[in-house]
């Protein structure tokens, strides 16, 4: 390499953008793949990956999913679309763990690249507003969590990406084709989350009702809408498994929730609290530019929070961000990332709502990224969360000791056989799921049930112990006994 090569391929791997990409990279590495790639799962993602499981291996169909032999044996805790997509993920690649976290970060691929395209109908340049909008959004810890958790919202907001990208597109090309291929995109959200899903409606709605002259926006909302509640009405009046399996999630699902059946708060306002706490970062740095603009380029209040509001795209923006967290708080059975899918509503309205402004907290990076050590410590953090995610792919970022202990317990278990647990074992659907899993088994409480018996460690009821004989493992927090009933 000549020595002016060099010198070129130095002044791009230290340029602005290029280091803005690496260090995004590292971020992403650290808070995202690294962790998704490691051992151990979320609750929710077990329940989902069983029943995966299933249907991959031809014991379930699409309306008519089943967890495990005891537990579930008709699935309706969430739509079926997700868990479709994943069983169709393991019948082609197999059920290794590896599997479905590549189902995951390819969601997360999908839906980086239609950020993109959203950037480009958006922005210009597109590459630092992309940025941007991926830095805000990776400010958001429940984002990152949700992705390394593999949670059903990681689809809901890969979906909600493609629905705002055609929308857009129609803005621009007013093609009629896009009505349709959005109100699909609308049902499939539906099916992946339910009606909550659905919030992106709001966003042509919000905005034809700006441009209340302009008949093809109204045409657009008119057949979309009736397309997604057509096919919903088709599915859940008509078609008659679809039905069954509704009747069993309305029941389920929707009236515990909304009689606040394992409630995770006490009061309607705390959900509020939540959603901004969970955001604060964002709200921070914008709050941070506008202080910057008042202070020293000496802009009044209104000419930087005011008068951007004036752009009816944006404001449709922030009204679907809103359609997509505000419902939430009418029940107290709410999780953060339940709101993880109206996030990129929020951060394309602040980013482009405010785009001019943004770009002076672009140039105070670019100065940022001239400094000699700032060239130097940057590339210097990629490769240290390259070498940390690869030091750590072997941990566990949870459900450790269950899964060392299901290694002792589980060879000596029968493929395909109902084991005993313990009454206050049952909701350790974790345990469920592994089990299942590996090896086909079913666990119940059944007191009656012979065979061995899996209880947490050192708690066999004093009134069982006549009719158990222990086996001694070296395991962590579960005992294996074997239940004799005579």
């Amino acid at each position: 390499m000549s020595q002016s090569t060099e010198s070129n391929f130095v002044t791009r791997l230290t340029s602005p953008l290029t280091l803005a990409v690496l260090f995004l990279l590292s971020v992403l590495l650290v808070l995202v793949v690294g962790p998704l790639f490691q051992k151990g799962s979320f609750i929710d993602a077990m329940l989902y990956k069983t029943v995966a499981f299933n249907f991959a291996i031809a014991e379930s169909s699409f309306w008519s999913m089943k967890y495990t032999a005891t537990s579930m044996s008709f699935f309706c805790e969430q739509p079926p679309f997700y868990i479709y997509l994943l069983g169709n993920f393991y019948t082609l690649f197999g059920t290794h763990l590896i599997v479905d976290r590549l189902f995951t970060f390819l969601q997360l691929c999908v839906f980086l690249y239609f950020l993109y395209r959203i950037c480009q109908k958006l922005f210009a340049p597109a590459l630092p507003f992309f940025l941007l909008n991926l830095f805000l959004l990776l400010c958001i810890q429940a984002i990152s969590w949700s992705f390394a958790n593999q949670v059903i919202e990681t689809l809901v907001l890969m979906l909600l990406a493609v629905a705002i990208d055609l929308y857009l597109d129609f803005l621009t090309s007013r093609r009629t084709i896009l009505m349709f291929w959005f109100g699909l995109i609308l049902l499939l959200l539906f099916l992946s989350k339910g009606f909550q899903s659905c919030f992106i409606v709001v966003l042509p709605l919000s905005y034809a009702l700006f441009h209340i002259k302009e008949k093809k926006v109204f045409w657009f909302v008119s057949f979309t809408s009736v397309l997604l509640l057509g096919g919903i009405l088709f599915l859940l009046m008509v078609y008659e498994p679809s039905k069954n399996w509704y009747n069993c999630y309305y029941q389920a699902r929707l009236v515990l929730t909304m009689n606040n059946v394992g409630a995770t708060t006490d009061k309607h306002y705390q959900i509020l609290i939540q959603l901004l706490m969970e955001t604060i970062a964002v709200w921070l740095i914008f709050l941070g530019l506008g202080w910057y603009l008042m202070v020293k380029k000496q802009y009044s209040s209104k000419q930087i929070f005011v008068e951007p509001l004036r752009d009816t795209l944006g404001l449709s923006l922030l009204f679907t961000f809103l359609a997509g967290t505000l419902p939430f708080t009418l029940s107290l059975v709410q999780r953060g990332f339940y709101l993880v899918p109206a996030y990129l509503c929020l951060t394309l309205f602040l980013t482009y709502t405010y785009r001019e402004k943004w770009l002076y907290f672009f140039a105070a990076l670019n100065k940022l990224a001239h400094l000699m050590w700032v060239k130097v410590l940057v590339p210097l953090i990629f490769l240290a969360s390259l070498v940390y995610c690869l030091l750590n792919a072997s941990a566990y970022k949870r459900e450790k000791e269950l899964a060392q202990d299901l290694e002792v317990i589980s060879p000596l278990l029968k493929t395909g056989t109902t084991i005993g647990i313990n009454s206050n074992v049952w909701n350790y659907f974790n345990l469920h799921s592994y089990l299942y899993m590996q090896k086909k088994i079913s666990l119940s409480a059944d007191p009656k049930l012979e065979g061995f018996v899996i209880v947490y460690k050192n708690e066999m009821p004093v009134k069982e112990q006549a009719r158990v004989l222990k086996i001694e493992l070296p395991t962590q927090e579960l005992d294996l006994y074997y239940r004799y009933n005579n």
